[in-house]
């Protein structure tokens, strides 16, 4: 998946693309009261945090962009459910370290 195609999934579905206008429950597993919408945000996350990493690893000049668009999600990776399941050997370098720092300035 490009950029511009996970643009077009965020326009799709705004409430994923930015979850601070809905109530998340990281315990619970749910996204406004909804276990199967949660599922659908995770699954989003996980689309966007493999975009991001393609970029992080093919231009070093769009960190910035990657930490915004990180950011919009800081609940998400201050979560036990994400601290639980992270494998930082799993990202590249880049991405490792934009993912700490969203992670450490996100708590």
């Amino acid at each position: 998946m490009k950029y511009r195609d996970f643009l077009c999934l965020a326009l799709e579905h705004p409430d994923l693309a930015n979850p601070s206008l809905h109530k998340v429950d990281y315990q619970g597993l749910t996204f406004d009261g909804d276990r199967m919408k949660f599922e659908k945000y995770d699954w989003y996350v996980t689309l966007m945090l493999n975009v991001c990493a393609e970029i992080a690893r093919t231009d070093p000049k769009k960190q910035d962009m990657i930490t915004n668009t990180l950011t919009l999600h800081k609940d998400y990776f201050c979560s036990e459910y994400w601290k639980s399941t992270f494998d930082e050997d799993y990202w590249n370098p880049r991405m490792r370290k934009l993912l700490k720092k969203v992670m450490v300035e996100g708590a």
